[in-house]
């Protein structure tokens, strides 16, 4: 059994671990339609069986630049302990509002997408450095078109569960909306005893 836990500057926040789980999922955004630095959020699915399949332990936390996110994947041994009470599992979502837990709002209709182009900008850029434990790693900065910046950190059960992966990308509000995919940054994995640390910038 693994235990992955994510911490803020240095005070855990949450810790699962992935007996039972089919998936874990920790995601970090930061827009420049936001006026916080990134907003950190960990969610994930149970195996078949359970009649509640779905977990959220950490919804949108709000982060300041300069603060620096720790993910880490321990054999289920060691010792962590959250800084703060965990959430409680969260009942009676519905699949859409599964569906958009953690993601960027894409808008459907014409309406839709002429006000989110019209969306203001409520800081001039973003700035993320990524480093793992193992010495890789990638700065970014956005350009002047980008609107976001996203980290996912992800395990799954049924793809080589000896591994999460992780995946960091940059896009732009078009883009978005043309729902194109984003421009990749990083990619990486994580293996027990390994560790990623995203510090959010301007």
């Amino acid at each position: 059994m693994t235990i992955f836990s994510i911490a803020v500057d240095g005070d855990v926040v949450a810790a699962v671990d992935n007996d039972d789980l089919a998936m874990l999922s920790v995601h970090l955004r930061g827009s420049v339609t936001e006026p916080h630095a990134a907003v950190l959020s960990c969610d994930g699915t149970l195996t078949a069986g359970h009649a509640d399949g779905y977990r959220v332990w950490l919804r949108e936390l709000q982060l300041r630049a300069g603060q620096v996110v720790t993910i880490r994947m321990d054999d289920a041994s060691a010792a962590v302990t959250p800084a703060q009470d965990p959430p409680g599992p969260h009942h009676g979502l519905s699949p859409e509002s599964v569906a958009t837990l953690g993601r960027t709002f894409v808008p459907h209709g014409a309406l839709d997408v002429a006000a989110a182009r019209s969306h203001p900008r409520m800081r001039p850029g973003f700035s993320f450095a990524l480093a793992t434990s193992n010495g890789k790693g990638c700065e970014v900065r956005s350009g002047p078109a980008d609107e976001l910046f996203q980290c996912l950190v992800m395990w799954t059960l049924d793809w080589e569960p000896e591994c999460a992966r992780i995946q960091a990308s940059a896009t732009s509000r078009e883009r978005i909306l043309r729902r194109e995919a984003a421009t990749p940054a990083f990619e990486g994995r994580l293996f027990r005893g390994d560790s990623v640390a995203i510090r959010c910038g301007d």
